[in-house]
């Protein structure tokens, strides 16, 4: 190496050298430089390869834990996924006996609409028949509410049916008039202006 520097020296001009000792002092000034400047960039290598190794291990590092938590993740969505099958077969045999007990409900709206139509109790209550229009035709599950209701409707027309009540409603007149005056209902049959 030290005869590379020297005949680089002599070559590219940059030793101006009066004396062979001037040379020699000016190359071994170099070669001394160089040494430390590649000294310098190997402690700079290691450190790097130490700075990389480290890396590499913490990445190492992170990559087994991943994997673990990838691991532990997959037996979890296993057995949430056994569970989600059992309850969704559980949900399939309610579903159906609601099922039934829904299309129970429908029948009984739809004939109790058909014939709450011509009975005298609906000119008192008009806004019972919408309502069971509404379930008899609906294609969700009732709620608690519309069950009730459902309920009270039934027993609303079995009590009115033994009562005698006065209300105000539409009547036709004999020269076809609609006019709003008091009718007295008797029970579930009659009906006087």
């Amino acid at each position: 190496m030290f005869i590379r520097i020297l005949i680089l020296s002599l070559v590219m001009g940059q030793v101006h050298a009066d004396s062979f000792d001037e040379l020699l002092k000016r190359v071994r000034q170099q070669s001394s430089e160089e040494l430390s400047a590649s000294k310098a960039r190997i402690e700079e290598f290691k450190t790097e390869n130490a700075n990389q190794e480290k890396l590499l291990e913490q990445a190492s590092a992170e990559l087994s834990r991943l994997l673990e938590e990838s691991e532990n993740l997959a037996l979890e969505m296993e057995a949430n996924e056994k569970l989600l099958a059992t309850t969704e077969e559980t949900l399939q045999r309610k579903v159906g006996d609601l099922g039934e007990l829904f299309g129970a409900i429908r029948q009984v709206a739809g004939e109790l609409d058909a014939e709450f139509e011509s009975a005298i109790t609906s000119v008192q209550y008009p806004e019972r028949t919408q309502f069971l229009k509404t379930l008899a035709q609906s294609k969700a599950l009732p709620n608690v509410a519309e069950l009730e209701e459902l309920w009270f409707i039934m027993l609303q027309e079995i009590g009115e049916s033994g009562k005698t009540r006065q209300f105000n409603a539409p009547v036709i007149q004999r020269d076809g008039n609609l006019v709003d005056q008091s009718v007295i209902r008797v029970g579930a049959f009659t009906g006087l202006s």
